[in-house]
Order: C-alpha cells, then sequence, then structure tokens
C-alpha cells in the first residue's frame, strides 16, 4: 500500500462526488456515505473518500434515529482513515480507538489494511491502547443521552465521540458528532429548549431566547393578538378621520359654527393626530405581527 502522503499528492485532484445530506437523514444516508468513503479509499480517490467523509458527518448532525454502536464504529472508522490520509496519525489513532471501544468487531476492509501496512499498525496500537479517560456528561430530567450508541452519563475526553439526545419515547432531539476536547453545545446541554419545532430561532438567540417546544403556538398566539390590535386601531383612526370629515362638512354648510377658531382649530388638529396615531400604531402592530407568524413558521417547520 502507498504511503499516505504519497496517496494525497497523487490523486487530490480527483473530482468529489459525494452530495450532502439532506436533513433530516437516514441511517441509510450514513451508511451511504461510508460505503463510499470506503469505495473512494480502495480506488485511491481522496477528494472522493473526504467529501464522503464530510457528508457522513453531516448526516450524523440531521439523523431522525438512533444509532447503533455499530454504526458509531463505522463513521469513526472512516474518519480515521481520512486523518489518516492527511498524515494525522494521532487523530487517526484516537478514531480508531473510538471505532473499537463502540464496537470491538469493528475492521477495516482487508483490502485497504494488508498485512504490515502502516494504516493496519494504527489500528493495531489502537486496540491495544488502555481505555479511554472519561468525563462525566450532565442530562436533564426526561431526556436520555447516548453517547455512541449506547445510554451513557459519561464521555471519553480523548476521542471523537457521537452524542444524541432522545426524548422520553427515544425520538432523538438533537444529534452531532463531536471532536476530542470539544464542548458539548448549548442544544444538547438543554434539549427542552431546542426540541424539534424550536430550533432554528431558538439556536440562534441562544440564551435570549428563552424558547421552549411550545415556541411555534405560542407566536401564532402573539401574532393574531397583534392582528387583532391592528384591526382595532385602524378602526378607531378611520372613526377618528370620519368624525373630523363629518364636522368640517357641517361648517362647510354653516360658517357660523365656528365660534370660536382657535379652539375649533385645536380640535380638529387633536383629531387629526389621533388619527393618524392610530394609523402609525395599527401599522405597528400590523409588522410585529407579520414578524411573529413568520417567526412562527420557521420554527414549526425548521
Amino acid at each position: 500500500m502507498l504511503p499516505a502522503s504519497a496517496l494525497a499528492l497523487l490523486f487530490a485532484a480527483t473530482p468529489a462526488r459525494a452530495a450532502e445530506p439532506a436533513c433530516p437523514a437516514t441511517l441509510a444516508t450514513l451508511h451511504a456515505r461510508i460505503e463510499e468513503a470506503l469505495a473512494a479509499a480502495g480506488a485511491m480517490e481522496t477528494d472522493r473518500l473526504f467529501a464522503a467523509q464530510r457528508a457522513a458527518r453531516a448526516a450524523i448532525g440531521c439523523l431522525d434515529v438512533l444509532l447503533e454502536p455499530e454504526d458509531a464504529a463505522a463513521f469513526h472508522g472512516v474518519g480515521g482513515l481520512a486523518a489518516y490520509l492527511t498524515e494525522d496519525d494521532a487523530g487517526a489513532r484516537a478514531a480508531f480507538q473510538a471505532a473499537l471501544a463502540a464496537d470491538p468487531a469493528w475492521h477495516l476492509p482487508a483490502d485497504l489494511t494488508p498485512e504490515g501496512s502502516p494504516l493496519l499498525g494504527l489500528i493495531e496500537e489502537a486496540r491495544a491502547a488502555p481505555a479511554p479517560t472519561q468525563g462525566p456528561l450532565a442530562g436533564t430530567d426526561g431526556f436520555f443521552l447516548m453517547v455512541d450508541g449506547e445510554p451513557s452519563a459519561e464521555h471519553p475526553l480523548a476521542l471523537p465521540w457521537v452524542l444524541q439526545v432522545a426524548d422520553e419515547d427515544w425520538n432523538p432531539l438533537w444529534s452531532g458528532a463531536l471532536d476530542p476536547g470539544a464542548p458539548v453545545p448549548e442544544a444538547a446541554l438543554d434539549p427542552a429548549r431546542f426540541a424539534r419545532g424550536s430550533g432554528a430561532l431558538a439556536q440562534a438567540l441562544g440564551d435570549r431566547g428563552g424558547f421552549e417546544r411550545a415556541t411555534p403556538q405560542r407566536m401564532a398566539y402573539g401574532a393574531a393578538a397583534f392582528g387583532v390590535a391592528a384591526v382595532g386601531l385602524f378602526v378607531a383612526s378611520g372613526t377618528s378621520a370620519a368624525v373630523r370629515g363629518a364636522r368640517q362638512h357641517r361648517c362647510i354648510e354653516d360658517a357660523a359654527c365656528v365660534a370660536d377658531e382657535d379652539a375649533w382649530t385645536e380640535t380638529m388638529d387633536a383629531l387629526h393626530r389621533r388619527q393618524v396615531a392610530f394609523g402609525w400604531s395599527g401599522a405597528g402592530c400590523s409588522l410585529l405581527g407579520a414578524g411573529l407568524g413568520l417567526a412562527a413558521w420557521i420554527e414549526g417547520r425548521f
């Protein structure tokens, strides 16, 4: 087998063909990306392998089902293969150790690991390594934490790992591949706020959002309330305009109606200001209602 540096240089121009998965992704999508990465490695198409490995990572973040340990192992395996081809032996060894920790029966295809190859040597080193140091993983009541396909309250500190957060019915609420030493994302630490149906705006706003799973409904109610207020304000503006117009019309027919011109002017100006204030307030409520309605649609959709 050629050295990793030779492979990376020799086939750097090979076009990548792995497509990024759409969310949500299924296990079939993940398996297809992993198989494509292995096939690309066998054909020595490095760019295609790297693209497939990135697509597999993206699929992990979009999964709508829980992983099995062998799935996590296969994912870590292609991550280690990609690290090996960039001459990151430490990263490859850590990924292979993560794969073996998830599934001791994991292995790469024999044609990629002939006897005596440096790649096989890294896998054997990973197999002989001591058990990885674990760190605590704080959970939330009513939610389950899955590490590399198994329920766990710990995670490896020096190895890559896959975290999934599930609800009481074991439906995934968050899924993602984490690098060694990377902080646990806020969405995984507080899944009640980031459950499906309340993700896009909530994750964008972070701590400032305070969103929960009922956010779309609450936003819709707020939008409806602003809409009702806008209608009321527009009616009030129209009523003020009608009253002002009626009084002006009466004065056209009876010029003597203005006994005190200053008082009359002040009354007309007050009616006009009230009409304008009601109108602008109605417009403001309309914009707020439309904004909340759009936000509710985004939250419910994504």
